[in-house]
């Protein structure tokens, strides 16, 4: 798992044996997050373990630069992958 910094986002890539498998972002607001869906670097689709393993470390950034809130807007598919993970879901 890698993760950059950049200015008004960070970017959390999983590898494996230096081949990028899926990646995301989360944006940090006044106590809040946003995490934008996961996504396979190959465009297939995301391996759930692999989105899995993104969102814990972007949810972990999340809490490390204070945020008591991470969203992640999702269409209804994700949004059930998202709650088996822990995720709880807000309709809007």
């Amino acid at each position: 798992m890698f993760e950059a910094p950049l200015e008004d986002y960070d970017v959390a890539e999983l590898t494996r044996f230096d081949r990028p498998l899926a990646r995301g972002r989360a944006a940090f607001g006044d106590g809040f997050a946003v995490v934008v869906p996961v996504r396979a670097v190959d465009g297939d689709a995301v391996a759930p373990d692999h989105e899995a393993a993104v969102l814990a470390r972007l949810a972990e950034e999340a809490f490390v630069e204070g945020a008591d809130v991470v969203y992640a807007p999702v269409d209804a598919g994700a949004a059930n992958r998202h709650e088996a993970l822990g995720w709880t879901r807000n309709p809007i």
